[in-house]
């Protein structure tokens, strides 16, 4: 019953954002304060000063994010050097250790946010409409794409 009230909060959430976010190419990308795994605080500011930022809405239970996922990981190996940050963030709220076991599994070593409801606030922020939603961001922080293709996203930072 809780799950199912969750599932019904989130996307009653994700409804309402799809309006109200609209986001495309060239305007300003939200500023988000997340946590990882780990605790550990990240913006958006601070991400975006290595350089562009990938930001990928994902779940779990997503079938799709996760044959996405150990492709995002090829992408963070081969461009973290070049100051890309592929950043996950977690959008079912699934208990910390769900998303731990998600993450080894798949063997993901980039960056994890985990941290339900400001997860919430930055789902409500991007107006994401279900996962995988991918978010590349420029170091000027402006959106360069928006959508779920991970080609597409591979184009524009290559």
């Amino acid at each position: 019953m809780l799950r199912q009230l969750a599932i019904l909060f989130l996307g009653s959430l994700l409804g309402a954002s799809v309006a109200a976010a609209n986001l495309k190419p060239g305007d300003a990308a939200p500023e988000f304060s997340l946590v990882d795994l780990g605790g550990k605080p990240h913006t958006l500011t601070a991400l975006r000063a290595k350089g562009p930022v990938l930001l990928f809405f994902w779940s779990t239970e997503c079938g799709f994010c996760r044959v996405m996922a150990p492709r995002l990981q090829m992408l963070h190996t081969e461009r973290a050097a070049a100051g890309l940050t592929v950043a996950g963030i977690d959008i079912d709220f699934k208990m910390r250790a769900e998303v731990e076991e998600f993450v080894r599994t798949r063997k993901l070593d980039f960056l994890i946010l985990h941290g339900s409801l400001d997860n919430a606030d930055a789902v409500e922020a991007y107006g994401v409409p279900g996962t995988p939603t991918l978010v590349l961001i420029g170091s000027d922080g402006r959106i360069v794409y928006y959508g779920h293709s991970l080609e597409q996203v591979v184009r524009q930072i290559r």
